[in-house]
């Protein structure tokens, strides 16, 4: 007659050894080490690749449910972006169930989860009905914390937007492209061995020291012995100009982050 159609808020471990918690909880005499940091919840059990018990949003029903498709209304964006997720009832009772939307950045300069719950909904549909339901994500849904200097960031870059029954039951996924710029931008702050690693900002940097005739050298110096190096530092060494500077990073700057 009732469709309980609950879900849980947490994740639930198979053993008290699978928890974030283990190695730093009750600590030693009056300190307690906050160790897990940001990987609490479903974002460790991710990380860590650990099977729990009963995943973070998970639930029992009467009847199924599947999400037949997600999209994005648009390829690449700057601020907003509405995702579309249809849901349909494949079983034969009427129920209720959460769509959860996450957000993963996988090549990112911060360390990050897997993925990050950002939007949900509940939604009833009866037997064999479908919906389509609306999500809309604004920039913070894409931002993190960077403590070194103390700000929050929405770095470029493509995101994977996932929709799922629970944290573990991701059933579609799309790709969108943030065209914005971060702190973490291809520029002066860019070092040597991202940019040799990166075939499209290497190709960039030795086509600009051949034509500045500047010596590719110390680059390859750099690259072998002091990879971390920022290319700034690079041109100040090779008397490159303030203006000539700005010309490598704008076209640094053209080049999409993965």
């Amino acid at each position: 007659r009732i469709n309980p159609s609950g879900k849980l808020p947490l994740t639930w471990p198979k053993r008290l050894e699978d928890t974030p918690t283990f190695l730093n909880f009750p600590g030693d005499g009056m300190q307690v080490n906050y160790g897990e940091g940001i990987f609490v919840g479903y974002r460790w059990y991710d990380a860590r690749k650990i099977a729990p018990l009963f995943p973070f949003g998970h639930g029992l029903s009467y009847t199924d449910f599947e999400i037949t498709a997600i999209s994005a209304d648009c390829d690449t964006f700057t601020d907003d972006i509405e995702i579309s997720v249809t849901i349909k009832n494949t079983g034969n009772s009427s129920g209720k169930t959460v769509v959860q939307l996450y957000v993963s950045d996988e090549e990112s300069t911060l360390t990050k989860p897997v993925r990050e719950l950002k939007n949900f909904r509940k939604i009833h549909l009866e037997p064999n009905e479908e919906k389509t339901i609306c999500f809309k994500l604004d920039r913070h849904a894409f931002e993190s914390y960077d403590p070194n200097i103390s700000q929050w960031t929405f770095e470029e870059g493509y995101y994977t937007i996932s929709a799922g029954l629970s944290s573990r039951d991701i059933q579609a996924e799309c790709t969108v492209y943030a065209d914005v710029k971060s702190p973490y931008s291809y520029g002066g702050e860019t070092s040597v061995r991202t940019i040799m690693e990166t075939p499209e900002l290497s190709a960039i940097l030795k086509d600009f020291f051949t034509e500045y005739k500047l010596p590719w050298s110390a680059i390859l110096t750099s690259f072998e012995y002091t990879a971390q190096d920022k290319i700034s530092m690079i041109l100040k060494q090779v008397n490159c100009s303030f203006s000539d500077a700005e010309e490598l990073y704008r076209r640094m700057l053209a080049v999409k982050k993965k």
